[in-house]
């Protein structure tokens, strides 16, 4: 029997999302006997269980693309253009938040005193907190790409010492 020629990967019928359905299901009954009965090695079982699904699932679909060559350049195509959409979509959403914030700030209801912020609210300085989390946030960018990149020259002990200082910006 020759295979037909497709331009679209058909996927073929596999027990991951129904197994992991049960996997996550499985979570939420684990957290809540936590919660209740404090009964731990449920919830680790079922995170274990998961991760493994998961494992598996992408093995299936390494195979799929590059031994069974299922993956053409439709396929690939629609998956880069997934992730584009879904990149998108979060540049909207968090769009949504910054842009109902300005709104809100500049036009003020006459319920709020007409004042921004209103009055018995009290900001925080930007200049203390937020700052300091944003240079943590960037220096340890900036270090663990650095030791990436170092990893991919093979130097692996300059790797370490950048891996430390990644680990450091997270421990202040």
């Amino acid at each position: 029997m020759e295979k037909k020629f497709n331009y679209f990967h058909l996927v073929r019928i596999r027990p991951w999302p129904l197994i992991s359905s049960f996997g996550v299901l499985n979570l939420i009954i684990s957290f809540i006997l936590w919660m209740g009965e404090h009964i731990v090695r449920f919830a680790f079982l079922s995170i274990f269980l998961l991760f493994l699904i998961s494992e598996l699932w992408w093995r299936d679909v390494e195979r799929e693309s590059t031994g069974m060559g299922d993956h053409r350049y439709f396929v690939k195509f629609g998956l880069k253009l997934g992730i584009l959409l879904f990149i998108l979509s979060e540049i909207m959403f968090f769009l949504s938040f910054f842009w109902s914030f300005i709104h809100a700030s500049r036009s003020s209801d006459i319920e709020l005193g007409s004042n921004w912020p209103p009055l018995q609210i009290f900001p925080f300085d930007p200049l203390r907190v937020p700052l300091a989390n944003t240079i943590i946030l960037l220096s340890s960018g900036a270090s663990i790409t650095w030791c990436h990149h170092l990893v991919l020259k093979k130097r692996f002990l300059s790797s370490l010492f950048s891996l430390f200082l990644t680990a450091r910006n997270w421990i202040y």
